[in-house]
């Protein structure tokens, strides 16, 4: 008796075996690529999200040091960023994309408003 046969007979013989059997593999093979479709289907959302919502930081000085200089030299130090650092920063592997603006106000009697040629000139106080 050849394989086919074999299996042909043992499959007739054990007929509810072989359904439930059927429906078992049909089962698993059914949880197994729910699985995967679910696993993929967060890590696209994961990578979306982090995609079109990238993570922002501040660089913000540290005043307990600024503090301590303060009491130990008796001077305001110099808080200003350079821009050797500034492309430190953006070197970063993590850093994607950059925008640098400074929020100093300015207290000076000589500094004069600046207006461009053809348009008027402005002074907001």
């Amino acid at each position: 008796m050849n394989y086919t046969r074999r299996a042909f007979v043992s499959i007739c013989r054990n007929l509810k075996k072989t359904i439930i059997f059927f429906l078992l593999v049909i089962l698993l093979c059914t949880v197994i690529g729910a699985t995967i479709f679910v696993n993929q289907a967060v890590a696209n959302t994961e990578e979306n999200l982090l995609n079109l919502l990238p993570p922002t930081a501040t660089v913000r000085e540290d005043m307990e040091k600024v503090n301590a200089i303060l009491s130990d030299t008796g001077t305001w130090p110099d808080m200003t960023l350079t821009p050797d650092q500034i492309r430190r920063i953006e070197a970063l592997p993590y850093v994607r994309d950059y925008d640098f603006f400074s929020n100093m106000p300015f207290y000076s009697s000589s500094l004069v408003p600046y207006a461009r040629q053809g348009t008027p000139t402005e002074t907001r106080f």
